[in-house]
């Protein structure tokens, strides 16, 4: 894939708060990247400056190979969809869409195929004429995108656009999002704090705290091969371990040693071990790994999360085979479930 947008050790200050510290990252044509991470991460302040409406402290901004940082955001060939929409109240869908064509003063006929094409595209055929305020959430943010769509960016830049929305309607537009993105092939840069979401609908999914990306990576890299700690507690759910690198392919936690499969640590390194609550088995007392008590059982509907304490720590297992509170237990796992990090490792 082409390389589209570079950021080349941006940073930001506020007041004498340093919010970005030094980022790097390549955006691609064609691609759904997602920047994810908690408040306050600098997720938002590096998709402003993107988009043109913040200036870095420092770094550069290329697009295409060249430097953009000093152009206002109408001149920038991306487009911006916010929470709030900022929708005119004052004129009907059809008009909101065509805004940015008119202000381009383009022909009346050419308008109207663009935006009747465009409204396909988001599912609100037959809706031109409808206010605003007759619209749901939903049919709302679809307009906002159509709005940004129009014209034709090389870049989508969406800020928590989902965020307003109830759950079911949230998990449908994630799906309605990804597909649009497919259908009119250019590149979409999400923001958002929803791991779920990010797992759902990016291609690549920037960790970021603190204003440093922590990992970048696929989904199911990010998911199944987190880099540090942080990132192994932002996505998903973990049980993280202290514990020694003995040498390739064996480590050392909770007084014994295990076969893994990582290799190249150093021998007898600090490392934090990951194993996820749903590659945990619980077996009987003698068929596995480690010994413990069934402390606690939660049902969560598609699983139990049941709680083994053993003489170590307790250990969080995902399971759809129902146990008992107080009975002594085994835990059980593969080579291949047990994933080793770096104790302070960042991107």
């Amino acid at each position: 894939m082409k390389k589209l947008i570079e950021l080349d050790n941006l940073t930001k200050e506020f007041d004498g708060q340093v919010v970005l510290k030094g980022i790097h990252l390549d955006i691609y044509e064609n691609e759904f990247i997602t920047l994810l991470g908690p408040s306050g991460c600098g997720k938002t302040t590096t998709l402003r400056i993107i988009g043109g409406f913040e200036d870095a402290s420092s770094g550069e901004v290329l697009f295409d190979g060249k430097d953009i940082s000093s152009l206002p955001p109408y001149k920038r060939e991306v487009n911006t969809v916010f929470q709030k929409y900022a929708l005119f109240p004052h004129l009907d869908v059809f008009d909101n869409i065509a805004f940015g064509l008119n202000v381009k003063k383009l022909k009346k006929d050419v308008i109207n195929t663009k935006v009747t094409n465009i409204l396909e595209l988001v599912g609100l055929q037959g809706f031109e004429h409808r206010k605003i305020s007759q619209l749901s959430g939903g049919q709302q943010q679809r307009v906002a995108i159509a709005r940004a769509l129009v014209n034709e960016p090389k870049v989508l830049l969406l800020d928590e656009p989902l965020g307003a929305l109830d759950l079911k309607l949230r998990k449908a537009m994630q799906i309605e999002l990804k597909n649009i993105q497919k259908e009119v092939g250019i590149t979409f840069v999400y923001v958002t704090h929803d791991q779920e979401e990010a797992l759902t609908m990016s291609d690549t999914i920037v960790v970021m705290n603190d204003g440093m990306i922590q990992q970048i990576g696929s989904p199911l890299d990010i998911y199944n091969e987190p880099e540090n700690r942080f990132v192994a507690q932002f996505i998903g759910e973990s049980n993280i371990i202290e514990g020694k690198f003995v040498k390739d392919l064996l480590v050392e936690f909770d007084g014994q040693q295990f076969v893994c499969v990582d290799k190249g640590f150093d021998e007898g390194q600090d490392i934090d071990i990951v194993i996820r609550p749903e590659d945990l088995d619980i077996v009987k007392v003698g068929q596995g790994k480690i010994e413990g008590v069934v402390s606690s059982i939660i049902f969560k509907g598609v699983h139990y999360e049941i709680m083994v304490q053993t003489k170590d720590r307790s250990y969080k297992v995902h399971t759809t085979d129902l146990s008992e509170i107080g009975k002594k237990v085994n835990l059980d796992f593969w080579p291949e479930d047990i994933h080793v990090m770096d104790k302070m490792g960042t991107y």
